[in-house]
């Protein structure tokens, strides 16, 4: 496996340097190592890390015990052959053979290449990530198992499953003959998996379901991916594995859902269209149905990816939406709804500034008069870009919420009907989005800001009808408003309901 393995990476390195332009590429001040050959941490300083041949590891600590570098153990782990002394877990140990097979001299391992008792060497590497999986000569992924102790099927631990093959044309002198396999995945029945279709095994993975995963996969450059079936290739030339012979460069899209451990910023490079589709995609259908172990480190596992969107387009990101289309980012839903995340970060915080994006300014009288229970000294208190102020006109509309649950069919959840806006006399001028199955659903009176409106004027309303677009909004005693749904509504309707410009404070 190495060998073959060997022959693709030389080949897509080739193929690497068209990408570099479009990565975080940047000397760090300290960047740890463990040599494969002396067993041992290195520990380099102001370094290019992209001109080391190393490589690295994207796995799932789980619940098991992780050996982890602290300030107490990284003198003696520096010592020849100190990792010989220490039980590793089964999945590091299979990586380190793996990527000394492959003739690499360096692998890096989070937990043994990160102080995890330094606040300061945390924030410092995590904001690194993007450099450290960009970089990398390879990325090992550890597809299977639930924790680190899964090891790589085919390595130390046997694979699962075998596939049968079935003669329909027995081969002859004349004839190749024709066979027939059976597939390495299956196929789910309810719309809440709706995603699953298509899918290979690493994407029903515990792996796949890690939000810190995500930019470690789609900053990579190449992959080798071990499932508990097989193993996959990932590069910019294409996508292979071991199910099939039929590996055309070029030709690996098998269905319209992309696979997570397909994506990378390559995809960007090659897709003359805007990328806000791919990111877009990434956003509302990937990352935000993933799992974190402290749910305030949602902007830190994607901040990665977020430097490297801004550094292709151009555009500066607020809350991982582009300010050159906020208006519209702000509305973002996917298929499924999501739950709001309300737990800030557990990464110390560089600075307590808050930061406002506005083309009209505010004054301070103007947040007396809108906000007044918001007061310097409580906005002292809120995390760097927590809070978000612009003008925006104001009403409120009788939303009829019906209520959701997760375990139908595709049918039962096409046939439902989408919530209803009804002005005072009780008509439907307008609908909202399907909110997450335990979210609080019911007919009550929801506050409502205008965000945009969409239409052609020169068009008759009864063939594309004007409509305003809005963001359901609820307040804290504060008077600071968070998302809660979006929507649409008849401007018609809108315009007579009354509504009033005011400061609104968005967290």
């Amino acid at each position: 496996m190495a060998q073959l393995v060997n022959q693709e990476m030389a080949l897509s390195m080739i193929l690497y340097l068209t990408l570099v332009p479009f990565l975080i590429l940047d000397s760090m001040s300290i960047f740890r190592l463990i040599d494969l050959h002396q067993m041992c941490i290195v520990q380099l300083h102001d370094c290019h890390v992209r001109y080391l041949k190393f490589a690295v590891l994207s796995y799932v600590w789980g619940t098991v015990k992780v050996v982890k570098l602290t300030r107490g153990n990284l003198d003696a782990l520096q010592q020849p052959r100190s990792f010989e002394k220490i039980s590793l877990p089964r999945t590091i140990s299979d990586s380190i053979y793996f990527a000394r097979d492959l003739g690499l001299q360096y692998l890096w391992v989070d937990a043994l290449c990160i102080l995890q008792d330094s606040d300061g060497d945390k924030a410092y590497q995590i904001s690194n990530m993007g450099n450290v999986y960009s970089s990398a000569f390879v990325t090992i992924i550890a597809a299977s198992g639930r924790d680190a102790n899964a090891g790589l099927p085919g390595v130390s631990i046997d694979r699962e499953g075998e596939q049968q093959e079935v003669i329909v044309i027995p081969p002859s002198n004349e004839d190749p003959g024709l066979s027939v396999l059976n597939t390495l995945k299956s196929y789910p029945l309810y719309y809440d998996e709706y995603y699953l279709r298509g899918k290979e095994s690493v994407d029903l993975s515990k792996w796949s379901q890690r939000a810190w995963t995500l930019q470690e996969s789609a900053l990579s450059s190449r992959k080798i991916t071990f499932t508990a079936q097989q193993v996959f290739w990932t590069c910019h030339q294409g996508y292979y594995c071991e199910e099939s012979r039929f590996e055309i460069p070029g030709f690996y899209v098998k269905h319209w859902l992309p696979s997570i451990h397909k994506v990378t910023f390559q995809e960007l490079a090659n897709n003359s269209r805007e990328p806000w589709d791919w990111y877009g995609h990434l956003v509302s259908e990937d990352y935000s149905r993933r799992d974190l172990s402290y749910d305030g480190d949602f902007g830190s596992a994607f901040d990665a990816i977020i430097k490297n969107m801004e550094r292709y387009t151009g555009t500066r990101f607020h809350w991982g939406m582009p300010r050159s289309h906020f208006e519209l980012a702000v509305m973002w839903n996917g298929f499924h709804a999501v739950d709001r995340r309300t737990s800030l970060t557990t990464l110390p915080m560089t600075n307590l500034q808050k930061q406002y994006i506005d083309a009209r300014k505010f004054t301070v009288t103007d947040l007396q008069t809108h906000l007044p229970l918001l007061t310097p000294e409580q906005l002292s208190l809120i995390p760097d870009e927590h809070v978000l102020f612009f003008w925006a006109t104001t009403t409120t509309f009788t939303v009829d919420y019906h209520q959701t649950k997760e375990g139908v069919t595709f049918q039962e959840y096409a046939d439902w009907a989408w919530p209803a806006v009804q002005d005072d006399s009780g008509q439907t001028v307008g609908k909202m989005n399907r909110l997450a199955s335990n979210t609080s659903q019911n007919k009550r009176r929801v506050e409502l800001i205008e965000l945009g409106r969409r239409g052609d004027p020169e068009v008759p309303p009864e063939i594309m009808p004007q409509m305003v677009l809005v963001l359901e909004i609820c307040r804290d005693e504060l008077g600071i408003a968070s998302r809660v749904n979006y929507g649409e509504i008849e401007v018609e309707a809108w315009e007579a309901s009354g509504p009033e410009a005011c400061l609104v404070a968005l967290a």
